[in-house]
């Protein structure tokens, strides 16, 4: 990459493209969206985002790239969202959500953008559960999750939402928390589902299995599961 970043927005795929936005630099985040194109090997400085951004969430719908902007790096906890349009290269602020979420789980699923915990307003860590819908511009409050967490993995897959891990603001826990939006419902998996109490994590779906990775306090580590097809 041609700058060093940290505690991003996440990143998004958009016709075989990578988009990446926010992401602290140094003592405060950047406003930079980078695009890497995996056929020429090259990144691209796309048009800025309207503010800095860190510790958000990034979703891909309709071929356009939404992203929440928790931290400006100055001074509390937002709720920002940000759309940009790759063929127009234009940035669109849209509704804000109701509570801020600084380094949240997220996911988009059905084509809604899924965003669950984090750090509030308040600066504590939160268990709320927001869905926003591009079509009404709007957001709806969910059912809480079962465990408070920031910094957790996070994936979309077979329809639900999972969250891997984090912490919750003291140490570092080791559930498996899964959403299904059909039921407005959290369920958790058993612990023995997770190596262990991480955060820090990412993750990522391939072929049906979530590949992620996390940081102990002591070190990373990588792992990886899989999941049968559906889960009660």
């Amino acid at each position: 990459m041609p700058l060093t970043l940290y505690e991003g927005d996440g990143a998004g795929v958009i016709n075989g493209q990578l988009y990446v936005a926010g992401g602290w630099n140094g003592y405060l985040p950047t406003d930079t969206l980078l695009l890497y194109d995996p056929p020429s090997n090259t990144w691209t400085y796309l048009p800025s985002m309207p503010l800095l951004s860190g510790g958000g969430a990034t979703g891909v719908i309709n071929s356009q790239l939404y992203v929440t902007t928790p931290e400006d790096g100055y001074d509390g906890y937002y709720n920002f969202l940000d759309m940009y349009d790759p063929l127009s290269g234009i940035w669109t602020s849209l509704a804000q959500s109701a509570s801020a979420h600084a380094n949240p789980a997220f996911g988009v699923i059905n084509g809604l953008l899924y965003v669950a915990g984090g750090v509030n307003g308040n600066a504590v860590v939160t268990n709320v559960l927001e869905a926003y819908n591009p079509a009404t511009n709007s957001w709806t409050t969910l059912a809480p999750m079962k465990t408070a967490v920031q910094s957790p993995a996070s994936i979309a897959l077979n329809g639900k939402l999972y969250v891997f891990g984090g912490s919750d603001g003291t140490n570092n826990v080791a559930t498996v928390q899964v959403y299904d939006p059909y039921k407005n419902k959290w369920m958790i998996l058993s612990s023995s589902a997770s190596p262990g109490a991480l955060s820090g994590w990412s993750g990522v779906t391939v072929y049906g299995l979530a590949f992620v990775e996390g940081d102990t306090g002591l070190g990373t580590t990588n792992e990886y599961f899989a999941f049968l097809p559906s889960i009660p």
